[in-house]
C-alpha cells in the first residue's frame, strides 16, 4: 500500500511508516492541481496545512484514509470525502500544550508590554515610566472560551500564576466545571463582562463563526485583554479592529481570517498597525514537542488502521446511525456463508448499516453481528435460517 506525505513533517514519521509496510512518497509542498494529480495511487494521504478539496477525493480511486497532522479538518472536504468513503482522521489534542504555552506568552507579554519594552531598547530609548505600568495575573479573572483540551491545558497554567479562571463551553455542565475547580459562564458575553483577560479556544464551525462579536467584544472590561488562539473567523476582526484602535481593549492573535498560504509572504493587516495589538504567526502549534507527538499519533492511527481495519479519530462517520436493531447471525467459519446471508438481505430489501463478524476459538465457528437499517419480517428471518447448513442460529434484537 502507498501513502502520500503532502505536508512537512518529522523525518522518522516517514521511517516508521515503512517500517509497517507501506511506501511512501514525501512530497510536501504539493498543492492544488499538482495534489490532485499525484493522489492516484495512494491509500493513505497524510497533511497539515495543505487543502484537500472534494476533487482530490475523486482523483483518488484507491483513497483510503486522509490523516490531518494537527486538531483542526476544515482544510479538508470532509463530506466529500464521507461520500465517497474515504475516513478523515485528525489528531486532537497533541498540540494542545504548546498551545497553551503561547497563550500564557501572549497574555504575560500583553500585561507586561515585554514586544513594546524590546522594541524601545533596540530604537535606543529608555522608557522605564511608560513601560513600568502593568497590572500582573495573580488574582485577576481569566476566561476561558472552549474547554477541550487545550482550554484545559490554559486553565492549569493560569491557574499555576493564581488567576481565577471562569469558563464557557457547549459541552460544559455545572458538574463538570466543579470537578475542574472553575466557574461556569452561561454564555460568552457574561464571560467577557467578567473577564479582565478572556482567551478563544473553540473549534471553527458555522455555530461558532465570530462566536466573539461585537456585543461580546463590547462587554468587555475596559483595558481587559483578548488572546485570539482558535481559528480564523471565530471574532470578529471588524469589531476588533474597532476596539483596539480605540484603546478600550488590547489584543493579542495567533490567526486571521485571511492568512497566506506559504511559509513566508507579505502579510498587511489592519490589526497589525495598531498598538494594543500582538501577533504571531498562527503558531501555536509550532513547537518540535508538538509536532513530534503530532507525527507519532499519526504512525499510531495509520497503524491500526492496517491492523484492524479501524480509524481512530475518525471525523466523518455518521453520528446517529438509521439502523433498527442488528441481526446475530451464529454460523459455521466457511467460505459463502455470509455472502449467502447477504443475499437473503438482499432479497428482501434490508439495507446493511454496519458488520462484525468474530472467529471462535478453534476457527469451526464465528458469530457476525449486522446492523440494518429495517427489521426484518418473519418470513426473512426464516430465509436466513435456513438459506444455509452452515448456519446455526440467527436473532433480531430491536433496538430500545
Amino acid at each position: 500500500m502507498n501513502a502520500l506525505i503532502a505536508d512537512t513533517l518529522p523525518s522518522d514519521c516517514c521511517d516508521a511508516l515503512s517500517a509497517l509496510g507501506l511506501t511512501v512518497r514525501y512530497e510536501p509542498s504539493l498543492q492544488g492541481d499538482a495534489l490532485i494529480g499525484a493522489v492516484a495511487d495512494a491509500h493513505v494521504l497524510i497533511v497539515r496545512s495543505t487543502k484537500v478539496p472534494a476533487a482530490v477525493m475523486e482523483a483518488g480511486k484507491r483513497l483510503q484514509v486522509i490523516v490531518r497532522a494537527g486538531a483542526g479538518v476544515n482544510t479538508i472536504d470532509c463530506e466529500a470525502a464521507a461520500a465517497q468513503g474515504i475516513f478523515v482522521a485528525n489528531c486532537p489534542g497533541k498540540n494542545a500544550v504548546a498551545v497553551a504555552e503561547l497563550t500564557m506568552g501572549l497574555i504575560l507579554a500583553l500585561d507586561r508590554r515585554i514586544a513594546d519594552n524590546v522594541a524601545s531598547l533596540r530604537d535606543g530609548r529608555w522608557d522605564k515610566a511608560t513601560f513600568s505600568k502593568a497590572d500582573g495575573l495573580l488574582g485577576r479573572t481569566l476566561g476561558i472560551v472552549g474547554l477541550g483540551r487545550i482550554g484545559r491545558e490554559v486553565f492549569k497554567r493560569a491557574n499555576a500564576f493564581g488567576m481565577k479562571c471562569i469558563g464557557w463551553s457547549r459541552s460544559l455542565t455545572d458538574e463538570d466545571a466543579a470537578i475542574l475547580g472553575l466557574e461556569r459562564m452561561a454564555s460568552v458575553g457574561a464571560l467577557c463582562a467578567r473577564s479582565d483577560v478572556v482567551t478563544v479556544h473553540v473549534a471553527k464551525t458555522n455555530e461558532t463563526t465570530h462566536l466573539i462579536g461585537r456585543a461580546e467584544i463590547d462587554a468587555m472590561k475596559p483595558g481587559a485583554l483578548l488572546i485570539h488562539m482558535a481559528r480564523g473567523g471565530v471574532v470578529d476582526e471588524e469589531a476588533l479592529v474597532e476596539a483596539v484602535a480605540d484603546g478600550r481593549i488590547r489584543a493579542a492573535c495567533d490567526v486571521y481570517e485571511s492568512e497566506p498560504k506559504s511559509g513566508q509572504s507579505d502579510f498587511a493587516h489592519p490589526l497589525a498597525a495598531l498598538d494594543g495589538f500582538y501577533g504571531t504567526h498562527h503558531i501555536g502549534a509550532s513547537t518540535q514537542q508538538a509536532q513530534q507527538a503530532v507525527a507519532d499519533e499519526v504512525v499510531r492511527v495509520v497503524a491500526e488502521w492496517l491492523s484492524t481495519g479501524s480509524v481512530d479519530n475518525c471525523v466523518n462517520l455518521t453520528k446517529q446511525s438509521a439502523a433498527t436493531g442488528q441481526l446475530l447471525v451464529r454460523h459455521l467459519d466457511r467460505v459463502g456463508v455470509l455472502a449467502t446471508v447477504l443475499d437473503v438481505l438482499k432479497q428482501g430489501r434490508i439495507n446493511v448499516q454496519e458488520m462484525e463478524n468474530r472467529i471462535f476459538e478453534g476457527a469451526l465457528a464465528a458469530s457476525a453481528k449486522i446492523t440494518v437499517e429495517q427489521a426484518p419480517s418473519a418470513e426473512t428471518l426464516n430465509q436466513l435460517r435456513t438459506c444455509s447448513p452452515d448456519v446455526l442460529g440467527v436473532e433480531w434484537l430491536a433496538n430500545k
